[in-house]
């Protein structure tokens, strides 16, 4: 499969805010954001969280490049 085909098959965006912190509540905080082209696809795992708690995850995403993230940021699926 050549790259242009490979690319083709990315037709979904991401919104990748990123995490900066947690306010005087504790809550997360986010700075801007960025749209990255990825593949979306269903699928159930289990991970465990920041705070030692199991989480679902419901999709996995691949990215048509290599953008900064970190488990922290908070992405949008679209």
């Amino acid at each position: 499969m050549s790259l242009p085909e490979l690319i083709g098959l990315y037709k979904q965006f991401v919104t990748v805010e990123t995490y900066t912190g947690r306010d005087a509540e504790g809550q997360p905080t986010y700075s801007g954001s960025a749209s990255h082209r990825g593949r979306i696809a269903g699928n159930r795992r289990l991970f465990t969280n920041d705070k030692g708690e199991e989480v679902l995850a419901t999709h996995d995403i691949w990215f048509a490049g290599s953008p900064r993230i970190n488990e922290l940021d908070r992405f949008t699926l679209s």
